[in-house]
Protein backbone atom coordinates (compact mmCIF):
# COMPACT_ATOMS: atom_id res chain seq x y z
CA UNK A 1 0.00 0.00 0.00
CA UNK A 2 1.15 3.50 -0.98
CA UNK A 3 2.56 5.57 2.20
CA UNK A 4 0.84 8.97 1.93
CA UNK A 5 2.82 10.78 4.65
CA UNK A 6 5.18 9.40 7.60
CA UNK A 7 6.47 10.80 11.13
CA UNK A 8 9.14 9.53 12.59
CA UNK A 9 10.60 10.88 15.83
CA UNK A 10 9.41 13.83 15.28
CA UNK A 11 9.69 16.96 17.89
CA UNK A 12 8.54 20.29 17.50
CA UNK A 13 8.72 23.32 19.58
CA UNK A 14 6.62 26.64 19.40
CA UNK A 15 6.61 29.09 22.08
CA UNK A 16 4.71 27.30 24.31
CA UNK A 17 7.63 24.84 24.92
CA UNK A 18 7.87 21.52 23.19
CA UNK A 19 4.33 20.33 22.04
CA UNK A 20 5.62 17.12 20.15
CA UNK A 21 7.93 15.00 21.27
CA UNK A 22 9.21 11.71 19.54
CA UNK A 23 5.72 11.31 18.14
CA UNK A 24 5.31 9.30 15.01
CA UNK A 25 2.43 8.43 12.36
CA UNK A 26 1.88 6.83 9.26
CA UNK A 27 -0.95 7.30 6.49
CA UNK A 28 -1.65 5.38 3.67
CA UNK A 29 -3.35 5.62 0.12
CA UNK A 30 -7.25 4.90 1.36
CA UNK A 31 -6.96 4.84 4.70
CA UNK A 32 -8.64 6.52 7.22
CA UNK A 33 -6.71 7.22 10.57
CA UNK A 34 -8.14 8.61 14.01
CA UNK A 35 -5.98 10.59 16.16
CA UNK A 36 -7.31 11.02 19.33
CA UNK A 37 -5.89 13.21 22.46
CA UNK A 38 -7.05 15.59 24.90
CA UNK A 39 -6.08 19.60 25.23
CA UNK A 40 -2.69 20.38 25.19
CA UNK A 41 -1.65 16.79 24.08
CA UNK A 42 -0.34 17.60 20.42
CA UNK A 43 -3.17 17.67 18.08
CA UNK A 44 -2.86 20.79 16.51
CA UNK A 45 0.63 21.20 16.17
CA UNK A 46 0.59 17.31 14.40
CA UNK A 47 -2.18 19.66 11.92
CA UNK A 48 0.22 22.48 11.50
CA UNK A 49 3.33 20.02 10.88
CA UNK A 50 1.29 18.05 8.37
CA UNK A 51 0.36 21.75 6.25
CA UNK A 52 3.42 23.16 6.44
CA UNK A 53 2.68 25.80 9.01
CA UNK A 54 5.49 24.59 11.55
CA UNK A 55 8.68 23.35 11.03
CA UNK A 56 10.07 20.19 13.02
CA UNK A 57 12.94 20.86 15.38
CA UNK A 58 13.74 17.45 15.10
CA UNK A 59 12.78 13.83 13.29
CA UNK A 60 11.47 13.12 10.01
CA UNK A 61 8.68 13.83 7.44
CA UNK A 62 8.04 11.64 4.31
CA UNK A 63 5.33 12.65 1.80
CA UNK A 64 4.86 10.03 -0.86
CA UNK A 65 7.77 8.07 0.64
CA UNK A 66 9.91 11.22 0.02
CA UNK A 67 11.62 13.01 2.56
CA UNK A 68 10.53 16.40 3.03
CA UNK A 69 13.17 18.63 5.36
CA UNK A 70 11.65 22.03 4.30
CA UNK A 71 8.14 21.64 4.55
CA UNK A 72 6.12 25.10 3.60
CA UNK A 73 1.94 25.25 3.55
CA UNK A 74 2.88 25.92 -0.65
CA UNK A 75 4.74 22.52 -0.44
CA UNK A 76 1.88 20.85 1.27
CA UNK A 77 -0.92 21.98 -1.08
CA UNK A 78 1.27 20.75 -4.25
CA UNK A 79 1.60 17.29 -2.60
CA UNK A 80 -2.19 17.21 -1.58
CA UNK A 81 -2.12 18.00 1.85
CA UNK A 82 -5.35 19.50 2.45
CA UNK A 83 -6.81 20.60 5.64
CA UNK A 84 -10.37 21.07 7.50
CA UNK A 85 -11.46 22.67 10.28
CA UNK A 86 -14.59 23.13 12.18
CA UNK A 87 -15.72 26.02 9.68
CA UNK A 88 -15.79 24.68 5.98
CA UNK A 89 -12.95 26.36 4.31
CA UNK A 90 -15.26 28.35 1.36
CA UNK A 91 -15.46 31.86 0.81
CA UNK A 92 -19.15 32.79 2.59
CA UNK A 93 -19.93 35.54 0.25
CA UNK A 94 -19.50 33.51 -3.65
CA UNK A 95 -21.68 30.77 -5.22
CA UNK A 96 -21.08 26.91 -4.98
CA UNK A 97 -20.30 27.10 -8.27
CA UNK A 98 -17.94 30.04 -7.96
CA UNK A 99 -16.27 28.24 -4.97
CA UNK A 100 -15.27 24.86 -6.97
CA UNK A 101 -13.92 27.25 -9.85
CA UNK A 102 -11.17 29.09 -8.07
CA UNK A 103 -9.61 26.36 -6.74
CA UNK A 104 -8.27 25.20 -10.88
CA UNK A 105 -4.95 25.90 -11.44
CA UNK A 106 -4.47 29.38 -13.35
CA UNK A 107 -2.23 28.33 -15.94
CA UNK A 108 -3.26 32.03 -17.99
CA UNK A 109 -3.99 34.59 -15.94
CA UNK A 110 -5.74 36.32 -19.18
CA UNK A 111 -8.01 33.09 -19.47
CA UNK A 112 -11.75 33.67 -19.77
CA UNK A 113 -14.32 32.44 -17.14
CA UNK A 114 -16.28 30.19 -18.83
CA UNK A 115 -19.17 30.76 -16.32
CA UNK A 116 -21.67 27.49 -18.28
CA UNK A 117 -18.87 25.29 -17.32
CA UNK A 118 -18.14 26.30 -13.91
CA UNK A 119 -22.14 25.99 -13.35
CA UNK A 120 -22.53 22.38 -15.39
CA UNK A 121 -19.57 21.38 -13.11
CA UNK A 122 -20.67 22.71 -10.02
CA UNK A 123 -23.85 21.00 -10.51
CA UNK A 124 -22.49 17.66 -11.59
CA UNK A 125 -20.08 17.62 -8.30
CA UNK A 126 -23.62 18.56 -6.29
CA UNK A 127 -25.05 15.41 -7.44
CA UNK A 128 -21.81 13.75 -7.01
CA UNK A 129 -21.78 14.47 -3.15
CA UNK A 130 -25.85 15.09 -2.53
CA UNK A 131 -26.37 18.12 -1.52
CA UNK A 132 -29.57 20.01 -2.22
CA UNK A 133 -29.61 23.17 -4.32
CA UNK A 134 -28.52 24.50 -7.45
CA UNK A 135 -24.63 25.96 -8.43
CA UNK A 136 -25.77 29.82 -7.95
CA UNK A 137 -26.45 29.52 -4.38
CA UNK A 138 -24.84 31.03 -2.10
CA UNK A 139 -22.57 29.05 0.46
CA UNK A 140 -23.22 30.99 3.91
CA UNK A 141 -27.16 29.32 3.19
CA UNK A 142 -25.62 25.73 3.20
CA UNK A 143 -26.20 23.69 5.98
CA UNK A 144 -23.13 22.97 8.94
CA UNK A 145 -23.06 19.34 6.97
CA UNK A 146 -23.48 20.47 3.83
CA UNK A 147 -20.73 23.05 3.88
CA UNK A 148 -18.22 20.18 5.50
CA UNK A 149 -19.06 18.09 2.69
CA UNK A 150 -18.35 21.08 0.18
CA UNK A 151 -15.42 21.32 1.53
CA UNK A 152 -14.36 17.74 1.14
CA UNK A 153 -15.48 17.75 -2.21
CA UNK A 154 -13.58 21.04 -2.88
CA UNK A 155 -10.40 19.48 -1.28
CA UNK A 156 -10.78 16.46 -3.56
CA UNK A 157 -11.02 18.50 -6.46
CA UNK A 158 -7.90 20.61 -6.05
CA UNK A 159 -6.05 17.55 -6.12
CA UNK A 160 -6.12 16.10 -2.10
CA UNK A 161 -4.56 12.51 -1.33
CA UNK A 162 -4.57 13.48 2.24
CA UNK A 163 -8.11 15.28 3.98
CA UNK A 164 -7.26 16.11 7.73
CA UNK A 165 -10.90 16.53 9.21
CA UNK A 166 -10.20 18.73 11.99
CA UNK A 167 -13.01 18.23 14.60
CA UNK A 168 -11.27 18.82 17.99
CA UNK A 169 -14.44 20.34 19.46
CA UNK A 170 -16.76 17.32 18.56
CA UNK A 171 -19.23 19.38 15.87
CA UNK A 172 -20.37 16.26 14.29
CA UNK A 173 -23.45 15.03 15.92
CA UNK A 174 -24.89 11.21 15.18
CA UNK A 175 -26.63 12.07 11.83
CA UNK A 176 -24.20 14.61 10.67
CA UNK A 177 -21.35 11.93 10.98
CA UNK A 178 -22.90 9.31 9.07
CA UNK A 179 -23.47 11.07 6.44
CA UNK A 180 -20.25 12.86 6.22
CA UNK A 181 -18.62 9.26 6.99
CA UNK A 182 -20.58 7.51 3.85
CA UNK A 183 -18.88 10.51 1.74
CA UNK A 184 -15.65 9.27 3.45
CA UNK A 185 -15.77 6.27 2.90
CA UNK A 186 -16.50 6.56 -0.82
CA UNK A 187 -13.49 8.46 -1.50
CA UNK A 188 -11.62 6.52 0.50
CA UNK A 189 -12.07 3.76 -2.23
CA UNK A 190 -11.02 5.96 -4.78
CA UNK A 191 -7.45 6.14 -3.10
CA UNK A 192 -8.26 8.94 -0.87
CA UNK A 193 -6.73 9.54 2.63
CA UNK A 194 -8.45 11.02 5.94
CA UNK A 195 -7.03 12.08 9.00
CA UNK A 196 -9.52 12.76 11.71
CA UNK A 197 -8.39 14.68 14.83
CA UNK A 198 -10.71 14.47 17.41
CA UNK A 199 -10.33 15.19 21.08
CA UNK A 200 -12.56 12.45 22.25
CA UNK A 201 -14.31 9.57 20.58
CA UNK A 202 -17.02 10.75 18.17
CA UNK A 203 -19.15 8.20 15.18
CA UNK A 204 -16.43 9.11 12.76
CA UNK A 205 -14.27 6.32 14.81
CA UNK A 206 -16.71 3.41 13.69
CA UNK A 207 -15.06 3.57 10.24
CA UNK A 208 -11.38 4.17 10.77
CA UNK A 209 -8.81 1.61 10.00
CA UNK A 210 -6.85 2.91 12.76
CA UNK A 211 -7.38 4.77 16.23
CA UNK A 212 -4.28 6.80 17.71
CA UNK A 213 -3.98 8.40 21.05
CA UNK A 214 -1.83 11.10 21.55
CA UNK A 215 -0.36 12.64 24.45
CA UNK A 216 1.95 15.04 25.90
CA UNK A 217 3.16 15.34 22.02
CA UNK A 218 3.94 11.45 21.82
CA UNK A 219 2.16 8.59 20.18
CA UNK A 220 0.48 6.68 23.51
CA UNK A 221 -0.95 4.06 21.94
CA UNK A 222 -2.62 2.39 18.47
CA UNK A 223 -4.71 -0.05 17.32
CA UNK A 224 -6.25 -1.06 14.14
CA UNK A 225 -9.90 -2.03 12.85
CA UNK A 226 -13.07 -1.25 11.55
CA UNK A 227 -16.08 -0.24 14.23
CA UNK A 228 -14.24 2.10 17.40
CA UNK A 229 -13.49 -0.44 20.21
CA UNK A 230 -14.44 2.01 23.65
CA UNK A 231 -13.29 -0.90 25.89
CA UNK A 232 -9.60 -1.35 24.45
CA UNK A 233 -9.57 2.72 24.35
CA UNK A 234 -10.75 2.98 28.05
CA UNK A 235 -8.63 0.01 29.62
CA UNK A 236 -5.63 1.93 27.56
CA UNK A 237 -6.69 5.33 28.51
CA UNK A 238 -7.43 4.85 32.06
CA UNK A 239 -10.75 5.76 32.16
CA UNK A 240 -11.88 2.21 32.98
CA UNK A 241 -8.93 1.43 34.64
CA UNK A 242 -10.91 2.94 38.02
CA UNK A 243 -12.19 0.08 38.91
CA UNK A 244 -9.20 -0.32 40.33
CA UNK A 245 -7.62 2.43 42.38
CA UNK A 246 -10.88 2.83 44.56
CA UNK A 247 -9.26 0.05 46.80
CA UNK A 248 -6.07 1.80 47.64
CA UNK A 249 -8.47 5.19 47.97
CA UNK A 250 -10.57 3.26 50.71
CA UNK A 251 -14.03 4.93 49.97
CA UNK A 252 -16.52 4.99 47.10
CA UNK A 253 -17.48 8.06 46.28
CA UNK A 254 -21.17 9.22 46.63
CA UNK A 255 -22.79 11.30 44.09
CA UNK A 256 -25.49 11.73 41.79
CA UNK A 257 -24.51 10.73 38.02
CA UNK A 258 -26.10 11.90 34.65
CA UNK A 259 -24.72 9.85 31.92
CA UNK A 260 -25.96 12.29 28.15
CA UNK A 261 -26.14 8.74 25.76
CA UNK A 262 -26.60 11.75 22.47
CA UNK A 263 -23.10 12.03 20.62
CA UNK A 264 -24.22 15.43 19.86
CA UNK A 265 -21.90 17.04 21.64
CA UNK A 266 -22.76 20.77 20.93
CA UNK A 267 -25.15 19.96 23.93
CA UNK A 268 -22.82 21.94 26.37
CA UNK A 269 -23.35 20.45 29.93
CA UNK A 270 -25.60 24.04 30.05
CA UNK A 271 -28.03 22.94 27.71
CA UNK A 272 -28.15 19.52 28.77
CA UNK A 273 -29.30 20.48 32.47
CA UNK A 274 -31.54 23.24 31.63
CA UNK A 275 -33.46 21.01 28.77
CA UNK A 276 -33.38 18.18 31.54
CA UNK A 277 -34.99 20.75 34.03
CA UNK A 278 -37.75 22.04 31.07
CA UNK A 279 -38.62 18.32 30.05
CA UNK A 280 -37.88 16.43 33.18
CA UNK A 281 -39.77 18.19 36.24
CA UNK A 282 -40.55 14.87 38.27
CA UNK A 283 -36.68 13.85 38.08
CA UNK A 284 -35.35 17.45 38.27
CA UNK A 285 -37.52 18.39 41.35
CA UNK A 286 -36.82 14.48 42.88
CA UNK A 287 -33.03 13.72 42.13
CA UNK A 288 -31.44 17.71 41.17
CA UNK A 289 -33.42 20.58 42.32
CA UNK A 290 -30.49 23.16 42.42
CA UNK A 291 -30.10 26.36 40.81
CA UNK A 292 -28.41 26.86 37.64
CA UNK A 293 -25.72 29.39 36.44
CA UNK A 294 -25.95 31.24 33.59
CA UNK A 295 -24.90 29.78 30.22
CA UNK A 296 -21.49 31.77 29.94
CA UNK A 297 -21.17 31.36 33.41
CA UNK A 298 -19.54 28.42 35.96
CA UNK A 299 -20.95 29.33 39.48
CA UNK A 300 -23.98 31.77 40.86
CA UNK A 301 -23.20 31.02 44.91
CA UNK A 302 -25.07 27.78 45.12
CA UNK A 303 -24.06 25.69 42.27
CA UNK A 304 -21.15 25.02 40.41
CA UNK A 305 -19.96 23.33 37.44
CA UNK A 306 -16.40 22.08 36.95
CA UNK A 307 -16.02 21.48 33.08
CA UNK A 308 -13.63 18.87 31.87
CA UNK A 309 -10.80 21.17 30.94
CA UNK A 310 -11.05 23.06 34.33
CA UNK A 311 -7.50 22.61 35.01
CA UNK A 312 -6.54 24.54 31.64
CA UNK A 313 -8.90 27.37 33.09
CA UNK A 314 -6.25 28.03 35.61
CA UNK A 315 -4.12 31.72 35.79
CA UNK A 316 -0.83 29.64 35.28
CA UNK A 317 1.30 33.02 35.39
CA UNK A 318 -0.37 33.47 38.87
CA UNK A 319 0.54 31.88 41.94
CA UNK A 320 -1.83 29.13 43.73
CA UNK A 321 -3.00 31.56 46.12
CA UNK A 322 -4.49 33.76 43.93
CA UNK A 323 -5.92 31.21 41.84
CA UNK A 324 -7.63 29.70 45.47
CA UNK A 325 -8.90 33.51 46.26
CA UNK A 326 -10.16 34.53 43.25
CA UNK A 327 -13.08 32.66 42.65
CA UNK A 328 -14.58 33.68 46.03
CA UNK A 329 -16.84 36.29 45.39
CA UNK A 330 -17.66 37.32 48.89
CA UNK A 331 -13.80 38.35 49.03
CA UNK A 332 -13.61 36.58 52.49
CA UNK A 333 -10.92 38.67 54.45
CA UNK A 334 -10.66 41.52 52.49
CA UNK A 335 -9.72 44.48 53.81
CA UNK A 336 -10.96 47.80 53.46
CA UNK A 337 -8.98 47.99 49.86
CA UNK A 338 -10.72 45.21 49.03
CA UNK A 339 -7.93 43.28 48.43
CA UNK A 340 -7.78 39.71 50.45
CA UNK A 341 -5.80 39.84 53.32
CA UNK A 342 -1.75 38.01 53.02
CA UNK A 343 -2.59 36.06 56.10
CA UNK A 344 -5.89 34.82 54.93
CA UNK A 345 -3.87 34.07 51.35
CA UNK A 346 -1.21 32.23 53.17
CA UNK A 347 -3.57 30.03 55.35
CA UNK A 348 -5.76 28.97 52.18
CA UNK A 349 -2.40 27.82 50.46
CA UNK A 350 -1.47 25.52 53.95
CA UNK A 351 -4.60 24.40 53.92
CA UNK A 352 -4.49 23.10 50.37
CA UNK A 353 -0.84 22.26 51.01
CA UNK A 354 -1.94 19.62 53.61
CA UNK A 355 -4.72 18.57 51.71
CA UNK A 356 -2.56 16.90 48.34
CA UNK A 357 0.81 16.59 51.30
CA UNK A 358 2.94 19.53 48.86
CA UNK A 359 6.16 20.74 49.62
CA UNK A 360 5.51 24.40 51.34
CA UNK A 361 7.83 25.48 48.09
CA UNK A 362 5.39 25.04 45.92
CA UNK A 363 3.61 28.27 45.08
CA UNK A 364 3.21 28.33 41.53
CA UNK A 365 0.47 26.64 39.13
CA UNK A 366 3.54 25.28 37.11
CA UNK A 367 4.78 23.31 39.74
CA UNK A 368 1.77 21.31 39.95
CA UNK A 369 0.97 18.22 38.63
CA UNK A 370 -2.53 17.72 36.04
CA UNK A 371 -4.22 16.16 38.75
CA UNK A 372 -3.42 18.77 41.52
CA UNK A 373 -4.13 21.09 39.09
CA UNK A 374 -7.53 19.73 38.58
CA UNK A 375 -7.75 19.40 42.31
CA UNK A 376 -7.24 22.96 42.42
CA UNK A 377 -10.15 23.68 40.09
CA UNK A 378 -12.56 22.42 42.12
CA UNK A 379 -11.31 22.97 45.25
CA UNK A 380 -10.83 26.85 45.23
CA UNK A 381 -14.94 26.58 44.08
CA UNK A 382 -15.62 24.85 47.20
CA UNK A 383 -13.99 27.16 49.34
CA UNK A 384 -17.18 28.82 48.95
CA UNK A 385 -19.53 26.17 49.94
CA UNK A 386 -21.55 25.91 47.03
CA UNK A 387 -25.01 23.64 47.68
CA UNK A 388 -23.80 21.57 44.28
CA UNK A 389 -21.01 20.64 42.29
CA UNK A 390 -21.08 19.70 39.27
CA UNK A 391 -18.35 18.00 37.40
CA UNK A 392 -18.23 17.16 33.89
CA UNK A 393 -16.09 13.90 33.05
CA UNK A 394 -14.00 14.82 36.02
CA UNK A 395 -10.98 11.57 35.04
CA UNK A 396 -10.88 12.67 30.93
CA UNK A 397 -7.32 11.99 30.00
CA UNK A 398 -6.02 11.06 33.51
CA UNK A 399 -3.38 7.44 33.98
CA UNK A 400 -4.09 5.09 36.66
CA UNK A 401 -2.71 6.68 39.54
CA UNK A 402 -4.43 10.37 38.94
CA UNK A 403 -7.76 8.93 39.05
CA UNK A 404 -6.87 7.18 42.17
CA UNK A 405 -5.88 10.59 43.47
CA UNK A 406 -8.83 12.71 41.98
CA UNK A 407 -10.81 9.70 43.32
CA UNK A 408 -10.15 10.05 47.40
CA UNK A 409 -10.21 14.05 47.02
CA UNK A 410 -13.76 13.55 45.37
CA UNK A 411 -14.75 10.58 47.94
CA UNK A 412 -13.55 13.24 50.98
CA UNK A 413 -15.93 16.26 49.26
CA UNK A 414 -18.82 13.65 48.94
CA UNK A 415 -18.75 13.33 53.17
CA UNK A 416 -18.94 17.56 53.23
CA UNK A 417 -22.36 17.46 52.18
CA UNK A 418 -21.60 19.12 48.98
CA UNK A 419 -23.78 17.63 46.46
CA UNK A 420 -21.58 16.09 43.92
CA UNK A 421 -22.95 15.71 40.13
CA UNK A 422 -20.88 13.90 37.61
CA UNK A 423 -21.80 14.73 34.12
CA UNK A 424 -20.68 12.09 31.35
CA UNK A 425 -20.94 10.76 28.23
CA UNK A 426 -19.21 7.23 29.36
CA UNK A 427 -20.77 4.76 30.94
CA UNK A 428 -17.24 3.85 32.39
CA UNK A 429 -16.94 7.09 33.89
CA UNK A 430 -19.31 7.00 35.92
CA UNK A 431 -19.97 3.29 36.89
CA UNK A 432 -18.44 2.87 39.89
CA UNK A 433 -19.64 6.27 41.92
CA UNK A 434 -22.26 4.93 44.77
CA UNK A 435 -25.75 6.84 43.71
CA UNK A 436 -28.50 6.99 41.05
CA UNK A 437 -27.79 7.74 37.41
CA UNK A 438 -30.17 9.51 35.20
CA UNK A 439 -29.79 8.58 31.81
CA UNK A 440 -30.44 10.99 28.82
CA UNK A 441 -30.39 12.09 25.41
CA UNK A 442 -29.18 15.57 25.50
CA UNK A 443 -31.16 16.47 28.51
CA UNK A 444 -34.76 14.69 27.00
CA UNK A 445 -36.41 11.42 27.80
CA UNK A 446 -34.59 10.60 31.43
CA UNK A 447 -34.74 7.86 32.95
CA UNK A 448 -33.32 6.22 36.33
CA UNK A 449 -31.50 3.25 36.51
Amino acid sequence: MKEIIRLHNASCNTGMGRVLSGYSLAVFAGEIVCVMGISGSGKSALEKTLTGETALSGGLLYVHGEECPAHSPANAFSKGIYSIGMRNSMAANLSVADNLEAIRPVKNPFRVYHRKKAYLAAAETLREYQISGTPDRQVDSLSFLEGQILSVAKAVKSGARLVIINCVHDVYNAREAVELGRQICRLKSAGVSFLVISERPNPLFDIADRVQIIHKGSDLYQWEGGIFNRSRYNSRWGQAARRREKASCGNKVKALCLLDIDWNSRATIHSCLKTLRENNKRIWNEYLAFSLPERDSFYDGKTAIVPCDSAGRLLKNMSVEDNLIICIPGRAGKTKLRIIHSGMKRLLLREFHALLGLDAQVTRVSQLTEVQKKILSIYRLELDKPDTIVLESPFWGMDEREIGQLTGYLADLGQKRVKLLIYSKDWEDIEDFCGPVIITRAGKNARIV
